[in-house]
Formats: C-alpha cells, sequence, structure tokens
C-alpha cells in the first residue's frame, strides 16, 4: 500500500492558517431530541463522610485546652490526691459506647 503526501501541508485539517467551513457542533447545542442538552450535577455523600464532618466542626469549635487544669490534674495524679468519680466514669463510658454504636 502507497500513501501519497505531497502537498499534505495544504491538508484543510494540518493547514492551520485556514478556516474549516462549518465548525463542529459543542456538546451543549447536540441534543438527540433537538432540544438544548442541559446536564444536572449531583454529588452523594456517604453517612461516614458526613460524621466525619459533623466531627470535624466539633472539633473545630471546641475550646483550647486549659493548661493550667492539666497541670493541677498531673499534680494530683502525682501526689495521690486525686480522686476519681467511679459512678461518673461509668456513665460516661456507657454514654461513649452507646455513641459508637449509634454511629455504626
Amino acid at each position: 500500500m502507497t500513501i501519497i503526501i505531497d502537498n499534505i501541508m495544504q491538508h484543510p485539517l494540518i493547514n492551520s492558517n485556514k478556516k474549516t467551513e462549518q465548525a463542529a457542533p459543542s456538546v451543549a447545542q447536540t441534543s438527540t431530541s433537538g432540544r438544548e442538552a442541559t446536564s444536572k450535577d449531583s454529588v452523594n455523600i456517604t453517612s461516614e463522610a458526613q460524621t466525619m464532618h459533623a466531627l470535624h466542626e466539633k472539633i473545630a469549635s471546641a475550646s483550647e485546652v486549659d493548661k493550667t487544669k492539666v497541670a493541677a490534674i498531673k499534680q494530683a495524679l502525682a501526689d495521690g490526691s486525686y480522686q476519681i468519680d467511679n459512678q461518673n466514669l461509668a456513665n460516661k463510658l456507657l454514654e461513649l459506647e452507646g455513641d459508637i454504636h449509634k454511629s455504626e
């Protein structure tokens, strides 16, 4: 098979100086029914992503750590004077467990 490439620079697809007679229609102009095509974008966010976003918002709005209070607790732990409220601790653990199971 022989391909003749004489005057190839005169071909309308290669010669950028010449304009083509008819431009290809854009995607917005092309439609199978003759109407203008419209597109709608949509995004689905998983429940995990929604939970992560809520946690991120909660963390962002949380107050800073009270360094004075942390130092006082560390000192109380070191000298043995820190008192743990066992009932309050148990209630908080149960609350945390409930929150974990809600998000699953």
